[in-house]
């Protein structure tokens, strides 16, 4: 059966709009059961609020002449957040928004404006050479931008306020390459996934969106890596926490192949033999096992994570000049410490 041209276009635009209608449904549930309490759901919500608007980001972006890696990470980065406030918010008054995903239609559009802005601002200024000119920094309440272009007369100058800004991509750079790490290196996937769940992720989630998902004083928590897997097995598992690292940490990072190899060996579990990727993460490993995987991985990270800053002389630099003495990173690299 052919369709004349008008026909086609029209069946494209419905199903386009079904398609719309579908994610903006997962999105509304997600941001139901997120003001009811629910964590879990917030994941599936953010990728589902990226795939919609992302693409208006991107334009937006490309129409001001600004369209790049670091600006698009910065505005749908500052709309997450948002997001994750206004659920916050819901929580507090107790009440819910109709149509929450077209109401988040605002927000990414606001949020990438405002990137815009500081972007033409620096432009016009400085030209296109000035670093990291539209980062945030939180001590500040501003970005650098925001301080170049309308300079506080308390001593907020715009050399110290670059400064906080690279000490900041320092951290952010030696956390990746953490990250990178674990990724890469060719150990069993549970040990990884444990290394992930305990103690990476509740970082990101401290980081990213001000969740304290385990106490301050804790450096990992197997206890609430254990309710934040469930009941899924351990290749949902994978899938799941690559795309969390490729939204909240970088694009770049995937399992290695290896990592997906061994999901498809036979192993014996405590109901006979089956593939590593159907079997259920907790119903293997205990809370007190998930701590043992936690710090194995992490002393193995941590140590090849030490070979390389220590070859890398810039970094090293980087360290000396913006780390205090008694910082943990100075500690890792002057006495190689674990954690």
């Amino acid at each position: 059966m052919s369709y004349s041209q008008k026909e086609h276009i029209e069946m494209l635009q419905q199903r386009k709009k079904s398609d719309v209608q579908r994610a903006a449904e997962v999105i509304n549930s997600a941001y139901s059961s997120c003001v009811d309490g629910s964590e879990s759901a917030f994941p599936k919500m953010i990728e589902e609020l990226d795939k919609m608007y992302g693409g208006m980001v991107r334009r937006h972006l490309s129409i001001a002449g600004c369209n790049n890696d670091e600006n698009q990470h910065t505005a749908m980065q500052e709309a997450r957040i948002a997001v994750w406030e206004l659920i916050k918010k819901s929580r507090d008054e107790n009440m819910k928004i109709s149509s929450f995903a077209s109401y988040c239609k605002g927000i990414y559009y606001h949020k990438v404006g405002d990137v815009i802005r500081v972007a033409s601002t620096v432009r016009s200024r400085f030209g296109e050479n000035m670093p990291s000119i539209d980062e945030t920094v939180p001590s500040e309440n501003g970005t650098v931008g925001d301080f170049i272009a309308h300079p506080i007369d308390n001593g907020n100058q715009p050399d110290v306020t670059i400064a906080n800004v690279e000490k900041r991509k320092l951290y952010d750079g030696i956390f990746k390459l953490y990250c990178q790490i674990l990724t890469e290196l060719d150990s069993e996937p549970p040990r990884k996934l444990a290394l992930y769940y305990a103690r990476i992720l509740p970082h990101v989630l401290y980081v990213s969106f001000n969740v304290e998902a385990i106490p301050d004083n804790k450096v990992a928590s197997p206890k609430w890596a254990i309710k934040r897997m469930g009941n899924k097995t351990i290749g949902m598992l994978g899938i799941e926490s690559e795309k969390e690292m490729q939204q909240y940490i970088s694009s770049q990072l995937i399992w290695c192949d290896g990592f997906w190899k061994r999901l498809d060996e036979m192993v014996n579990t405590s109901v006979g033999q089956d593939f590593m990727k159907n079997v259920i993460f907790t119903n293997e490993y205990d809370e007190k096992q998930i701590g043992h995987m936690t710090d194995y991985m992490h002393k193995i990270v941590a140590k090849e994570w030490l070979q390389q800053v220590k070859k890398d002389s810039k970094t090293l630099e980087d360290i000396v000049e913006y780390c205090k003495e008694m910082d943990k990173i100075s500690g890792m690299v002057k006495g190689g410490e674990s954690r």
